[in-house]
């Protein structure tokens, strides 16, 4: 598979093959709802069974870290990521606590765009780039990262 790179950014699929290499496959994976979700889908080789949770295209943003936190409790011996998105991540960052609290070892890969990407992936085939609060960054600096709003 292929995708676009940048000087000033590191894509994030790239981020995921990097983090695959590193686990040699072997991680438990868990992704929220969004674009983070596709592409941990396509560039994590997995290896085995109930490797990678996910909420399978339910729709549950913020899945992602309590399903890491589980699973980081049921399989104390295994590396436990979360790969998300900032937009998905905020639903649950509260959980950052509880995994402090109870020292759970749970890695996260945020993937920070500063937008809902998968929403704008819609807004923009579907809705003519008309944007509808998809944007989670500066609000001044917004025309400079999305020129087409």
């Amino acid at each position: 598979m292929s995708y676009k790179t940048f000087d000033e950014a590191i894509p994030p699929q790239y981020a995921i093959q990097v983090l695959d290499e590193l686990t040699n496959g072997e991680a438990i994976i868990s992704t929220g709802v969004g674009q983070h979700q596709m592409w941990a889908a396509q560039f994590y080789s997995y290896k085995r069974p109930r490797q990678w949770l996910t909420s399978g295209s339910l729709g549950v943003m913020g899945f992602g870290l309590p399903a890491a936190m589980g699973a980081a409790v049921a399989n104390p011996d295994a590396i436990v990521v979360d790969i998300d998105g900032d937009g998905s991540f905020m639903m649950n960052v509260q959980e950052l606590a509880t995994i402090k609290v109870e020292n759970l070892p749970v890695k996260i890969l945020l993937l920070n765009n500063q937008h809902l990407g998968m929403v704008v992936q819609w807004e923009d085939r579907f809705y003519k780039a008309n944007r509808a609060h998809t944007y989670l960054g500066d609000p001044t600096n917004e025309k400079e990262i999305f020129p087409i709003c």
